[in-house]
């Protein structure tokens, strides 16, 4: 995958995610204000990509199950994902332009932010490391693919 495409797909599942959240009504507190202001910034990633994107990759139908659902898992597996953008970023910026590399940073940063916040929420040291890894595409794609969340559209 193009590697701003794969940060895209990344950032298009975020931003599902955080507004399933919401929307199911399930949050509250600082969950709920940690979800929406997510859902506000991966839209907001997401729209920043799309033009540096030539070929975009065309977005799945997805299954969060539970984890929008239920506090405890949404805590959970929001801290999962930041944590993956994280990396994914970290694993892309290397091979970037000029000008995907601006994007990549402005948002990179704002992800390592809510990994913070939602590490914070879980009771969780938000900065155990640091550095944080990259990871290569293939090991991005592979852990997207572990969460169950992407889902073959029916015909």
């Amino acid at each position: 995958a193009e590697p701003l495409g794969l940060a895209l797909a990344l950032e298009r599942l975020q931003q599902a995610f955080y507004s399933q959240a919401v929307a199911g009504g399930a949050l509250t507190g600082e969950l709920l204000d940690f979800a929406t202001t997510a859902a506000d910034h991966e839209t907001e990633h997401a729209a920043l990509l799309a033009p540096l994107v030539p070929d975009p990759p065309e977005e799945p139908a997805y299954d969060f199950g539970d984890d929008t659902r239920d506090p405890a898992a949404f805590a959970a597996a929001a801290a999962s994902l930041e944590d993956l953008a994280v990396a994914a970023y970290n694993g892309i910026i290397p091979g970037l332009s000029d000008r995907g590399l601006a994007a990549a940073g402005g948002i990179v940063s704002v992800d390592a932010r809510h990994a913070a916040w939602i590490r914070a929420i879980n009771g969780d040291d938000p900065a155990a490391e640091a550095t944080d890894a990259g990871l290569d595409a293939r090991a991005v794609v592979a852990r997207l693919e572990a969460t169950g969340y992407l889902v073959e559209p029916t015909p």
